[in-house]
């Protein structure tokens, strides 16, 4: 056997007893010979690729050589185990594939069903990834601060740990602080690098385990932990199935994320909508809730004159007012009020706090004849006042004035009701604003949703026509005409040369047949040849101004704004999809990164078809192997089980013929001292002819 793995040639050894090896009483050769009873040996390499990757020996306990026929014989039983044993391989790789895709899409149907049980998906994920890896426990832990807490666990090794500090003693902290994966092949021997792993192996006992880290925009959010209870590293398919698990449950916890904040912020925008009902049934509208707040401040106050003031640069508006006589009105629409210091409204700019004077008139400010202090007095004859400040988070946004023409000052409790009125006022103002952003958010929802909707009808194309690209191409143009506000769309094929259109939506017949005859080479001359010579996105206003567009379609169709989006898959260019517009109005920055997800979705199915037919030739080509092998099985069985020749010969001639897919065969011998063939054995000859060969 070592001459065999050395030479990787058949070694026929006569007689044992006279190989040197044994006259050197070489263990191996001795005990063959002394109670094995080898005396005559063959060994014969089984090679793939030239590789040794096992060998076939076979001995006679009698000094009698093999002879050429046998040896013969026995390479041809090696070349077919080494089919058997690939084959197997093939089978096995194929079975493999096949688990993990099956376990991936059952995570990915967990995850778009259980949109908020992030538990459910979890779950799921560790117990696929268990059993896929051949792991003995998988557990998913979630990052707070710099502390890990469990959140799954699959398996019978026990995790008795709520919560871990991240840091490098342990397997599943390095991988989070370093932001790598970390597998570890034996943890009691690695010890010294890894103490508090260790510890935990050699109590709970485990011993090979690997890390992933749950990544989300380049920060490490939680980890993956697979563990053995004995030393057997994780293979190459087993680590690259855990990381596209750790993908996985990165999107599942982003997804419950964002509609947790759209939950929230739906809840936000309804709790709003119900104060602005209650303080008024004018939502939007803020006079009527400016009016309503001073008619009930001066009545309850026992006022005349209410006026709310929005403050803003450092001045004054008065923007609701009640009771103010025609002479203080005409004053007041003169322009933004800057009081000056010492006045109730400066003081409120100034101190941010409720302002409350008994007599304007016993004032120092009114004896200096401040202007806003003199009209206040003189025009509105306010002799008690009170000035409330309307705050925005400490912010100043407004106050609120109550002016009676006596001298009375203003009760506690009455100055308490105008700042609960000055409060509502500044709920208003917030609600409107918050209203008014409402209203935006339900058309940009309304406009994602649109999207959505077409991004899950390309998706949902994409699913049930698996080898139907046409299908996903149609959907795809018209949906980014539908939705991008287009007039054109067009699809290319690239062909390694050029572009080629394969669909279009609402293009004239015209357009359609001077595409057709006129495929596109990259370069500059229009927007699909620069996507497809730069591989980027390619928008352009006005293709009529643009000093490098010459393609000939500007004279076929009257063509404007145009968007070129490349279709990668890498760095390799597939296609390339166009939308135009007969009007220069630009794409939006939303529109344009929808077909680019159109692009993304279409290079999606193109790979899918790829990968499709070649696993439908992997498969075909495993047919034919275990045909061949079967076969030959049966020829080998023929020539093993009877000494008939003529059986021997039938059984080859008739398996020739079916696998290699012709009608008929026939078998000659060659008779040296007639100098002439005879047929020996036939399959699917007329017995005509047979009679004439005969």
């Amino acid at each position: 056997m070592g001459r065999v793995s050395a030479s990787k040639q058949a070694v026929h050894i006569t007689d044992l007893r006279q190989v040197q090896s044994y006259i050197e009483r070489n263990p191996f050769v001795v005990a063959g010979v002394e109670l094995g009873g080898y005396r005559t040996v063959l060994g014969v390499p089984m090679l793939k690729e030239n590789e040794l990757v096992g060998a076939i020996v076979i001995y006679r306990q009698e000094v009698r050589p093999f002879t050429d026929k046998q040896i013969a014989l026995v390479q041809n039983f090696a070349a077919q185990a080494v089919i058997a044993i690939e084959n197997t391989r093939l089978l096995n790789e194929l079975r493999q594939s096949l688990q993990q895709q099956t376990a991936t899409a059952d995570v990915l149907k967990v995850i778009s069903r259980s949109t908020f049980d992030l538990q459910t998906i979890f779950d799921t994920l560790v117990k696929s990834a268990t059993r896929l890896c051949e792991a003995h426990d998988s557990i998913i832990l979630s990052r707070q601060g710099e502390r890990l807490f469990l959140r799954a666990h699959h398996g019978p090794i026990p995790f008795d740990i709520a919560e871990w500090p991240i840091g490098p003693g342990w397997v599943t902290g390095r991988a989070v602080f370093t932001r790598e994966p970390v597998h570890v092949h034996d943890l009691l021997a690695s010890a010294d690098e890894f103490p508090d792993g260790a510890e935990m192996a050699l109590r709970l006992g485990h011993r090979t385990t690997m890390a992933v880290p749950l990544m989300r925009e380049n920060e490490a959010i939680g980890a993956i932990l697979i563990r053995r209870t004995e030393v057997r590293p994780f293979s190459d398919k087993q680590i690259e199935l855990i990381k596209t698990f750790a993908d996985q449950a990165v999107i599942a916890i982003e997804n419950a994320r964002l509609l947790s904040e759209l939950r929230e912020s739906l809840e936000r925008q309804t709790a709003t909508a119900d104060v602005l009902r209650v303080i008024s049934s004018s939502p939007g509208e803020l006079e009527p809730v400016f009016r309503a707040v001073l008619e009930n401040a001066t009545r309850i106050c026992g006022a005349k004159v209410g006026i709310l003031f929005r403050y803003e640069d450092g001045a004054y508006t008065a923007i609701s007012k009640i009771g103010v006589v025609p002479e203080f009105a005409e004053y007041l629409a003169a322009g933004p009020i800057r009081p000056g210091p010492g006045t109730g409204l400066a003081r409120i700019t100034e101190t941010r706090k409720t302002i409350h004077i008994s007599d304007t008139f016993a004032e120092p400010v009114y004896a200096d004849r401040d202007p806003w202090r003199v009209a206040t007095v003189e025009l509105l004859r306010a002799r008690s006042l009170l000035n409330v400040p309307m705050l925005k988070e400490g912010a100043l946004i407004g106050a609120i004035g109550v002016y009676r023409e006596e001298v009375r000052p203003f009760t506690d409790k009455e100055i308490g009701l105008v700042s609960n009125f000055a409060n509502q006022a500044v709920i208003a103002i917030e609600n409107t604003r918050l209203l008014n952003e409402l209203r935006q958010r339900t058309t940009d929802l309304t406009e994602s949703l649109e999207q959505q909707t077409a991004t899950s009808k390309v998706l949902e194309v994409i699913s049930r026509a698996a080898f139907d690209l046409q299908a996903v191409f149609e959907t795809v143009v018209e949906s980014s005409v539908r939705l991008c506000g287009a007039d054109r769309a067009l699809f290319f094929r690239f062909d390694g040369e050029l572009l080629r259109m394969v669909a279009a939506f609402n293009a004239s017949e015209e357009l359609r047949a001077f595409v057709e005859r006129n495929p596109i080479r990259p370069g500059r001359h229009s927007g699909a040849a620069r996507a497809a010579l730069e591989r980027r996105t390619i928008h352009i206003t006005d293709a009529r101004a643009h000093p490098e567009y010459s393609y000939g379609a500007l004279h076929v169709d009257p063509i404007r704004t145009l968007l070129g989006v490349p279709i990668l898959k890498g760095d390799d260019l597939l296609g390339v999809m166009m939308i135009y517009r007969l009007e220069g109005r630009p794409f939006t920055d939303k529109q344009i990164a929808l077909v680019e997800t159109f692009a993304d979705q279409a290079a999606i199915a193109i790979d899918n078809v790829r990968l499709l037919d070649t696993l439908r030739h992997r498969t075909d080509e495993l047919g034919r192997s275990v045909s061949e092998l079967q076969a030959l099985g049966e020829v080998s069985q023929a020539v093993n089980s009877t000494l008939d020749l003529e059986t021997v010969l039938s059984t080859i001639v008739t398996k020739a013929v079916q696998l290699s897919g012709t009608e008929a065969g026939a078998i000659y011998g060659y008779d040296e001292h007639a100098r002439e063939f005879r047929l020996r054995a036939t399959y699917g000859m007329d017995q005509g002819l047979i009679d004439a060969l005969t």
